[in-house]
Parts: structure tokens; sequence; C-alpha cells
């Protein structure tokens, strides 16, 4: 798996370059005015790739981190990634934060149960009767 995630990391970069590549091609055979359409839709895509590419990643490291932690937005706040964090960087960020503070990590065992009733010599609810029998002399 890790291998065909390396390789799949090589074809990206290689496609940007193509790609990088093809888009000086077509504007060196632009008019002027193909050339500003081109960069003003350019710059549009620019700005609507910047509004949602957090959020698919804040998604990201909250499903990566759901099953491990027990509240994946503490994570997501503590956490620092840029736009072309893998899912593996992801993970290593994950582990490295449980490592550092272990709390934030989800244990096999149920949280501690709070005591119910009284403190302090006092009754429980189903000892209310005999408390109001002892006091009314019955």
């Amino acid at each position: 798996m890790k291998r065909a995630n390396n390789e799949a990391a090589k074809y990206r970069v290689r496609l940007r370059e193509v790609e990088g590549e093809v888009e000086q091609l077509r504007q060196a055979a632009m008019s002027e005015q193909e050339r500003a359409v081109a960069e003003a839709y350019d710059r549009g895509r620019s700005e609507e790739r910047a509004e949602w590419e957090p959020r698919v990643q804040e998604a990201m490291v909250r499903s990566i981190a759901a099953p491990l932690v027990r509240d994946p937005e503490d994570v997501v706040a503590m956490l620092s990634w840029d736009g072309d964090d893998t899912e593996d960087s992801i993970k290593a960020k994950v582990a490295a934060l449980l490592e550092a503070k272990p709390y934030l990590a989800l244990t096999s065992e149920p949280p501690t149960p709070i005591a119910q009733g009284t403190r302090g010599g006092g009754t429980t609810q189903g000892d209310a009767e005999g408390w109001l029998r002892d006091q009314l002399g019955r």
C-alpha cells in the first residue's frame, strides 16, 4: 500500500509539471483578450479552492483522528497542516500528538461513574422512607 501511495505521489508531481508546460504553451498561443479571460478564470478557481480546501483538510483530519481520540475537534485545533498533506502525513502528526498528549487518546476503559446520592452521611433516595419513619417516631 505504501509503495502504491509513493508511486501515486510521483505521478501527481509529474502531472503538475506537465499541466504547467501545457498551460505555458496554451498562453503563448492566445490573444490578449483570451489571456485576460483565462487569467480571470484562474483567479476565480484559486479563490474557490482557497475557500474549500481547508474544509476538506479538516474533514480528513477528523476522519483519521475520530477512531483514535476522545474529541477529534481537539486534534483539528492542535494540529497544523498544509494543503499538500497526505493521509500518511496526517496519521503521523496525529500519532505524534497522541504521544505528546496521551490524555487525548481513547481508552478501552469506561469513564469512572460519579457517585450518586448525598455525601457526608446523608440518606440516599432509596432510604428516604426509612428516614421519614425515624423522624416521625414510627
